[in-house]
């Protein structure tokens, strides 16, 4: 059948515009806007139908002072919901560290209206039924949306329009609020904040096409989502990238969320720290961050691994001859020291000298160091070293007898050395070797001397 109908179809009749159906004939009409007795102009591309949400979906989507609902499953507007969500992540905000300065904070601003566009969003068919008479549009919630009384899913992937997803939501942001520790200090939030009202604006953010395909048979204006809000039932998108509507995308959100609450537990301290690890190797560099010294008394076989600059204070009595003292004597021949280095054949750097003088004589001395046990000649006699001998001392440091305090009845002297002496262990041990040479007149017991020695282990 042809569609339109000639009025007067012997002469010069006009011809109506109507769409054949089934042998029925349905006048087409244009929609003109205005209330009754006004011509606002033909519906157009550039002249549009306007429309304004009703009660029902206004409610829905919440006023712009809408409170937040009490608890994550009240009920609530979408502007509501988004509240609650608000107020949990300012909440896990103020959980953060205090590592920021009283200056430093995180801020996020719209500092500009909403620029133009022109882009269509979709179409929505026009209720024509009794032309003249409509003057709004009303928008179905589709069930996309959900209802102001809709629970949360019982689960992240469970079927749910967007008020229940977004409920869903807000219980989990609440579980990971209640495991984040409480270590963190009262003034060390990360903060952020909108420090500005949103501007004023007329710029179109875009336009709604309408659909008139069959006037007359649309009993109401439906948004059409075009996939990107999700039925109830739509799953989560399988990545974080993949396609997806609204309703996917935020039951992946969950998704991650839970998987985010599930980790915590295990991470946290018994104080409620987050523990820290180093799971892969450092990366090859020449950068020293350190130092450690390895025990490879087996080569091959490492057995023991030690940390860099170990401080210790070894204490040996020095046995000496019990007769008067000449300037020059061996004052304590070549002794051993155990343990004052690491390892086997290790080094000890010496820092200070403590000299305990029992006898109260307070007199001059040298302390000579040696990584093997030379002699230095025979006590209370002149020094008689030979010259290859001589070439196992390391160090020597000098004792003046002002050195000494007066502490009545013994006498004490520390002295630090003035540049640090490297000691080196002797062969297959940790063992260094001491002895001394008189610089005064003294008359000591056998164990009337003894010497601290101050030690860094490297």
């Amino acid at each position: 059948m042809t569609d339109n109908v000639t009025l007067n179809v012997g002469s010069g009749g006009d011809t109506i515009a109507a769409d054949d159906i089934a042998g029925v004939k349905f006048q087409r009409v244009k929609l003109v806007l205005g209330n009754e007795g006004v011509n606002d102009g033909d519906a157009s591309s550039t002249n549009r139908v306007p429309v304004a949400l009703d009660t029902a979906s206004q409610d829905l989507l919440g006023a712009l002072a809408e409170a937040a609902p009490a608890t994550d499953t009240a009920s609530s507007g979408l502007n509501g919901r988004l509240q609650r969500i608000a107020q949990h992540l300012t909440a896990t905000i103020a959980l953060f560290p205090a590592a920021l300065t009283a200056g430093g904070n995180f801020k996020a601003a719209i500092l500009e209206a909403l620029p133009a566009g022109t882009n269509l969003l979709g179409k929505i068919g026009i209720d024509q039924t009794t032309p003249g008479t409509t003057d709004s549009v009303t928008v179905k919630a589709a069930d996309g949306i959900g209802s102001l009384t809709e629970a949360a899913p019982a689960t992240d992937t469970a079927s749910s329009g967007l008020n229940g997803r977004l409920q869903r939501i807000a219980q989990r942001l609440t579980s990971l609020i209640a495991l984040f520790p409480a270590a963190l200090t009262a003034g060390g939030n990360f903060k952020t904040a909108i420090l500005e009202a949103l501007p004023a604006g007329t710029n179109l953010i875009g336009k709604v096409g309408i659909d008139q395909t069959t006037p007359g048979t649309t009993d109401a204006v439906t948004v059409k989502a075009l996939g990107g809000i999700g039925s109830l039932t739509e799953p989560a998108p399988a990545t974080d990238t993949a396609s997806s509507g609204l309703n996917g995308r935020l039951q992946r959100i969950a998704q991650n969320i839970t998987s985010l609450i599930g980790l915590l537990p295990a991470a946290l301290t018994a104080g409620g720290n987050l523990k820290a690890a180093i799971l892969e190797a450092l990366p090859a560099g020449t950068n020293l961050l350190g130092k450690i010294s390895i025990d490879q008394t087996t080569t091959g076989s490492t057995n023991a691994v030690y940390s860099l600059e170990t401080s210790d204070l070894i204490e040996v009595v020095l046995s000496t001859d019990t007769l008067i003292y000449a300037i020059g004597d061996v004052l304590a021949d070549t002794q051993p020291v155990a343990g004052v280095t690491r390892l086997n054949d290790g080094t000890a750097m010496l820092q200070n000298l403590i000299i305990t003088d029992a006898d109260d004589q307070g007199q001059a001395m040298d302390i000579v160091f040696l990584k093997s046990n030379v002699s230095l000649g025979a006590e209370n006699a002149a020094v008689s070293i030979t010259d290859t001998n001589a070439k196992e001392i390391v160090g020597i440091v000098s004792v003046a007898a002002n050195d000494f305090i007066d502490l009545v009845g013994v006498r004490v002297a520390h002295v630090a050395v003035p540049a640090p002496i490297i000691l080196k262990a002797a062969a297959g041990t940790t063992t260094v070797y001491i002895a001394a040479i008189s610089r005064g007149t003294g008359t000591y017991t056998a164990t009337g001397l003894s010497v601290k020695l101050g030690l860094i282990r490297v």
